[in-house]
Order: C-alpha cells, then sequence, then structure tokens
C-alpha cells in the first residue's frame, strides 16, 4: 500500500501536467522499501525537472508472507 500526500500527485512539470503517480507502481517492486521509494521520487523529480513546490510524504507498507496472515 503506497498512502502518499497531494505534493506528490500534484506535482507538476513546466507545461502544469500533474505527476501521473499510477505509473509508478512498476518502481515499487524493489522488496526493499527505502529503495522503492527512492525510485518513485527520483521519478517525480524527473517529472518536475529536478523541483517540488509543495510538502510531500509517502510511505510504503509491504506485508511479507508467514508473517501472522494466511493471504
Amino acid at each position: 500500500m503506497l498512502p502518499y500526500t497531494d505534493g506528490i500527485s500534484e506535482a507538476q512539470d513546466k507545461s502544469g501536467v500533474f505527476c501521473p503517480v499510477g505509473r509508478s507502481a512498476d518502481l515499487l517492486t524493489s522488496p526493499d522499501p527505502d529503495e522503492a521509494l527512492e525510485s518513485l521520487y527520483a521519478d517525480v523529480f524527473r517529472h518536475t525537472g529536478g523541483e517540488l513546490h509543495d510538502n510531500s510524504a509517502a510511505r510504503l507498507l509491504i506485508r511479507k508472507p508467514g508473517h501472522g496472515s494466511p493471504y
């Protein structure tokens, strides 16, 4: 699960296009949450040209199989 603030989803490129966060799902494949979030932020910075004009936060929650849940 990836909850994030509007500072990420409303990050705009020079044309005013919002960051398409949905395309970032492929970037979150690393089993290390820190690495996955680094990939997400790198993508956001590429989209904006290296700047964010709003505060942002994201937290990646990964469920590891076999840790108390049958699912």
